[in-house]
């Protein structure tokens, strides 16, 4: 298995697991943070689903890939930059907060402005916060700081969009998103209050700034710029039917998601994570073939409306072999602010995505979508066995 770091200590492999795992270690904490956040916001999302036409569901993901997309932009790259730079006593995170609450508020307005919609622009700002929060206590490794402000922040999610759902239809949703991920600002000003802002910082990482600025475009383009093409392509119905796929298939990377935060920071001091990362792949082949075959009884006896998107659920599925693999790999090169590689695994998942979805989904519609999904996810993965290989090779000769 392909994953660029060695064991560096002769520790059983058993035993670092459970040290790793132990109640109240990183590890864990970061697990039941987003164990239950997971659970809320898919249990959230399904009650929704179950109350809204698909065409409406389609119509807040679009505001929702919107809102992410600029949001993205705003953070310049702050995001894994923060992380990796913390975790390496670079102080850079305040004027990073900084630049990025700045842009984030011109352009909130701006946006605001031009679609009419004060919920985007709410939207952006919450998003900016939340990252630039999450991206400071992760790269601090302030794991339980991490735990108190997930659960709250979805609380309040939840309750918030329900609330404004009944007062003001589907805008409320949105509305209540963005007014939750707000509960971040309270450690945003806190920083800027106590800490020292040092753009001197910031001018000496602008290469590894600026190459994660692209690269994050390029993830948020890849994450959100494909609901935006749906919407005109194939219309708001075709973009539900996508969208709850692509949510009920996320399931399956709950678990990746959780090791990537642990390891980035580790793979960030030098620490091999080689073991655990090849666990992790193993146990998601596992699953994944799991859901593929339970995935039909589960929304036809759950949510028979979208019956339709069951292929789209299978297919999507698939992906997560793929998509934990370029996590784990993707991991270990933002440790070592490898940029090139980071950056063209961006460019390669982006392109990949955008072209399947232009050609296939106008041939094949809905089924179109989720193989471009996989197919992205794959053409990733082979670019990194192509890397490894021409590097085994060099050093063999």
């Amino acid at each position: 298995m392909i994953f660029l770091d060695d064991d560096s200590d002769n520790k059983p492999f058993i035993k670092k697991i459970k040290s790793r795992l132990s109640f109240g270690n990183d590890i864990s904490t970061i697990g039941i943070t987003d164990i239950i956040n997971n659970a809320i916001g898919y249990g959230f999302w399904l009650y929704i689903a179950s109350i809204l036409s698909v065409r409406d569901y389609g119509e807040i993901n679009y505001f929702i890939a919107l809102g992410g997309i600029i949001s993205s932009i705003c953070l310049i790259g702050s995001y894994n930059s923060m992380v990796v730079l913390l975790a390496k006593n670079v102080k850079i995170h305040t004027s990073l907060i900084s630049i990025s609450l700045i842009i984030g508020i011109c352009s909130s307005i701006v946006f605001s402005l031009i679609t009419g919609s004060i919920e985007l622009g709410f939207l952006i700002i919450g998003y900016i916060v939340m990252n630039l929060t999450i991206a400071e206590i992760t790269g601090k490794k302030l794991f339980h700081n991490y735990f108190r402000y997930i659960i709250l922040s979805k609380i309040f999610f939840v309750v918030l969009s329900i609330i404004l759902f009944h007062i003001i239809g589907i805008k409320g949703i949105i509305l209540g998103i963005a007014l939750s991920s707000l509960i971040f600002l309270v450690h945003i000003i806190k920083i800027l209050l106590t800490e020292k802002v040092d753009f001197r910082i910031l001018w000496k990482e602008r290469k590894f700034i600026l190459t994660n600025f692209i690269t994050s475009s390029f993830d948020a383009a890849a994450g959100n710029l494909d609901k935006i093409i749906i919407f005109p392509v194939l219309g708001l119905i075709s973009l539900g039917n996508y969208q709850f796929g692509l949510q009920i298939a996320g399931l399956l990377m709950l678990l990746p998601n959780i090791i990537f935060k642990y390891t980035l920071p580790t793979d960030s001091q030098g620490f091999s994570n080689k073991r655990i990362k090849q666990a992790l792949v193993a146990t998601i082949t596992i699953f994944t073939t799991m859901f593929i075959l339970l995935a039909p009884v589960i929304i036809q006896a759950i949510i028979p409306k979208y019956s339709q998107a069951i292929p789209i659920i299978q297919i999507a599925a698939l992906s997560a072999i793929p998509n934990t693999i370029n996590y784990m790999i993707l991991s270990s090169y933002l440790g070592r602010q490898r940029y090139r590689v980071t950056l063209t695994h961006s460019i390669i998942y982006t392109s990949t995505l955008i072209i399947c979805i232009v050609s296939l989904g106008s041939i094949m519609a809905d089924i179109g979508l989720a193989i471009s999904f996989t197919l992205a996810q794959c053409s990733v993965t082979i670019y990194y066995t192509a890397l490894h290989l021409r590097s085994k090779t060099n050093v063999e000769r």
